[in-house]
C-alpha cells in the first residue's frame, strides 16, 4: 500500500487500458470479421524511452491501430503515455461458437493492463418471414434481429424493467427488405 500526499502523484510508470472489458463482437458464419471495437491505451510516469507491446492470446481476435490492418500483436514505439485508440475484431474464418481472449499491454515494467473480449460465431438464421415477433428484450434478441438484418441507429438496449429498446430523438429501427410477391 501506498499513501501520496494530496497533490503528490506516483513517478511509477502505469499503464492504463480502458475500457477493460469488450463484448458482444458477433457476426455470421462466413461473414467474418466482425465489426471492430475500440479501448484505449494511455499511461502515466512513461518518458518516451521504451516500446509498450500490445498483444492478443490466441489468433480468435485480432487488434489494429488503424482499423484496417490487422494483427495479433502491435508495438507502440517509445511510448510516452499518450492517448492510443486500439481497434479489435473477431477474426474471419472461425467456425459457430463462443470465443473469449484477452488483449495485454505491457512495457516500462510497470504491471500490464488487460482488456477482456468475447463474441461468437452464429449459424445462418432462418430467412427472415412475416410474422417475426422478437421482444428484443435482452442482447440475445438484439442479435437475432441484427442477425436478420435489423438496424439499430443511434438506439439503447436497456435491460432494466423486463428489457426495451429506447428511441432518443433522430434514432431508428430499419427493418430487412420484405417480399410482399409471395
Amino acid at each position: 500500500l501506498t499513501i501520496y500526499k494530496l497533490g503528490e502523484t506516483s513517478s511509477e510508470p502505469l499503464l492504463i487500458a480502458n475500457p477493460t472489458e469488450l463484448e458482444g463482437f458477433t457476426y455470421i458464419t462466413g461473414n467474418g470479421p466482425s465489426e471492430s471495437q475500440t479501448f484505449e491505451v494511455s499511461g502515466s510516469s512513461l518518458d518516451g524511452s521504451e516500446d509498450v507491446a500490445i498483444e492478443v492470446s490466441g489468433t480468435d481476435f485480432e487488434i489494429s491501430l488503424n482499423d484496417t490492418t490487422y494483427s495479433n500483436s502491435l508495438i507502440l514505439e517509445d511510448y510516452d503515455g499518450t492517448p492510443t485508440e486500439v481497434h479489435v475484431r473477431l477474426s474471419s474464418g472461425l467456425p459457430i461458437n463462443t470465443y473469449s481472449s484477452t488483449v495485454t499491454v505491457s512495457g516500462y515494467s510497470a504491471t500490464d493492463a488487460e482488456v477482456a473480449l468475447s463474441g461468437e460465431v452464429i449459424d445462418e438464421p432462418e430467412p427472415f418471414a412475416i410474422p417475426y415477433s422478437n421482444g428484443l428484450r435482452n442482447q440475445e434478441d438484439l442479435d437475432e434481429a441484427i442477425a436478420y438484418g435489423f438496424e439499430f441507429n443511434d438506439t439503447e438496449l436497456v435491460t432494466s424493467a423486463g428489457g426495451y429498446i429506447k428511441l432518443s430523438l433522430n434514432s431508428n429501427i430499419v427493418t430487412p427488405a420484405i417480399d410482399f410477391s409471395q
